[in-house]
């Protein structure tokens, strides 16, 4: 079951318990904790650390306990990944967080809540084809985040996160190739009211889970 993707989702509405924060920030290194600790909204500190929480759930889950937290490296853009081939990506929008994990290929995940807005200022990141689907849908709210979260997933599955354009991806297009690689994506069901989208670099099935607990 290794050559598979496994994304974990976990909702909350209220920060963790003290027994559960502690327990998690102490499996930290303090890079990370002091990334937590750096947040003054409650919501996005709680975002992060169950983040990480999912991260650790997920690597039991596959089989890669031996790897901890502590091992985290970083490249020049400052995106965590371990050495050996594992690769991970978490991402949090309103009150959900979501981790795709695979010891198989490079992955990126994102997550958007589905939400009216003026779209005009995203203009600049789509391509004419994928403003006219939008604007011709019966959905376009849920069609741009479908799009965006589709280019923000392969932005960081490559890693240079905003470091590559996103008029560059064109989702309209099937597969997305970027110098060379060739990108997948699939969307994952977590809730109506919000778009996930994963992207990989190797053609795999997806395994989801909804954690509870943390």
């Amino acid at each position: 079951m290794k050559h598979t993707i496994r994304v974990l989702s976990a909702f909350y509405d209220e920060p963790l318990s003290n027994e559960s924060y502690h327990l998690y920030m102490s499996l930290l290194p303090e890079r990370e904790q002091n990334k937590v600790k750096a947040f003054r909204r409650w919501e996005d500190a709680t975002a992060s650390l169950i983040g990480k929480a999912l991260l650790i759930k997920g690597l039991s889950a596959i089989g890669y306990q031996q790897f901890k937290l502590h091992d985290l490296q970083y490249s020049i853009y400052n995106r965590p990944f371990f050495a050996g081939g594992l690769d991970f990506n978490i991402a949090h929008s309103g009150s959900y967080v979501v981790c795709a994990i695979s010891g198989h290929c490079r992955v990126g995940i994102d997550i958007e809540k589905i939400q009216m807005q003026d779209l005009d200022p995203f203009n600049y990141t789509l391509n004419t084809a994928e403003l006219d689907s939008i604007l011709a849908s019966e959905t376009p709210y849920e069609l741009f985040y479908n799009t965006w979260t589709k280019k923000e997933a392969i932005t960081k599955a490559d890693g240079r996160g905003l470091g590559l354009n996103l008029d560059r991806i064109d989702t309209t297009a099937g597969n997305v190739f970027i110098d060379g690689m060739a990108w997948y994506t699939q969307r994952v069901d977590i809730s109506a009211d919000y778009v996930v989208n994963v992207a990989f670099n190797n053609n795999l099935s997806i395994i989801k889970h909804t954690i509870e607990g943390i």
